[in-house]
């Protein structure tokens, strides 16, 4: 008898432990859930432009006290560039856009007139940034200082790179040697052209294969047969921009004859030649007397040649393919 009451007492005793255990977890957690939502309704930053006031929180965006519907990832992307690059005191920033650099002021600028997208392009930290028109959909591409790249598909306005809507985004991950490829791609494009911010609206032959990659997202495209670029003819003696015939060592060529809109993917005269260039190098010489020549830039050898427009056989060249390339680009319809 004895020992089964003392069977019931533990068990009671265990039973209580546990019940207590119990309210005290469940007190704990209304306990943390209210600071949360207590948190999440106090402001981080209160940031004021002229007459309007954007109110960042923990977990949301306001402007003049009306909730912005972003994403929580662009409220934290806000939060952390906030954090990075001002000093705010008693969480108040007054901001003058005219004290602003240019991704700050299209960064705040976004976010006070509530566009998101635009904001959360304008965001990234990037090495080099591509802003990409190919075919029918644009693109902007970021190198990071780490190599990592990000492709985010984009939707723009008409006639610029003011983005509507981000369509997909995704970070590039091919293998170590595919994606060597990619990088040194993207790295020898903006140092070449002396940038770290480019807009560019036509893709070249020898291009396609590391373009196709990264907007596909597949490393397949890169095992395409390699084609090089082999020279670029272009003329010089006329007030305008004039065409451009790229020579590649397939024999194929490419006549851009249009320019347009940075956000308008411009699509060249394709065709074949049969000719011996180095006989172009031959009546190469002094041009500074002349007021039209034709440059001719040597992509295998890195060298550039002047020739007289009325050189035979660059003209016999031009002539076999059908180019005139002494008249101005036409802009696009």
């Amino acid at each position: 008898m004895e020992k089964k009451t003392k069977k019931k007492v533990t068990i009671l005793i265990i039973t209580g432990i546990l019940l207590i255990l119990l309210l005290t977890c469940l007190f704990a957690w209304y306990i943390y859930s209210n600071n949360k939502e207590k948190n999440n309704d106090t402001f981080l930053y209160n940031i004021n432009v002229s007459d309007n006031v954007l109110k960042i929180y923990a977990n949301k965006i306001s402007l003049n006290d009306n909730d912005l519907n972003y994403s929580q990832d662009n409220v934290q992307k806000l939060i952390k560039y906030l954090d990075d690059n001002f000093e705010v005191k008693e969480d108040t920033l007054n901001i003058d856009y005219n004290n602003l650099d240019n991704k700050q002021f299209i960064i705040l600028y976004s976010a006070f007139n509530n566009f998101e997208a635009q904001f959360e392009v304008a965001v990234e930290d990037y090495k080099y940034c591509l802003y990409l028109a190919y075919n029918d959909d644009n693109y902007i591409i970021y190198l990071k200082d780490n190599d990592e790249i990000l492709v985010k598909k984009v939707k723009t306005k008409s006639n610029n790179y003011a983005v509507s809507k981000v369509e997909d985004s995704y970070v590039i991950n091919f293998s170590e040697v595919s994606n060597t490829m990619v990088i040194n791609y993207l790295k020898n494009l903006f140092i070449n052209n002396n940038a770290t911010q480019l807009y560019k609206n036509f893709v070249r032959k020898d291009e396609k294969k590391y373009i196709d990659s990264l907007v596909n997202n597949s490393e397949d495209y890169l095992l395409s047969s390699k084609v090089k670029l082999m020279d670029t003819i272009k003329y010089v003696g006329i007030n305008c921009v004039t065409p451009i015939v790229y020579l590649y060592d397939d024999n194929s060529y490419e006549y851009y004859t249009t320019c347009g809109s940075s956000n308008t993917y411009i699509k060249p005269t394709e065709g074949t030649y049969n000719y011996i260039i180095d006989n172009l190098f031959i009546e190469a010489g002094d041009v500074s007397n002349l007021n039209e020549y034709y440059i001719i830039n040597d992509y295998i050898n890195n060298e550039t040649y002047y020739i007289d427009s009325s050189a035979y056989y660059i003209n016999e060249l031009l002539n076999q393919m059908g180019i005139n390339l002494a008249t101005c680009q036409i802009g696009e319809e």
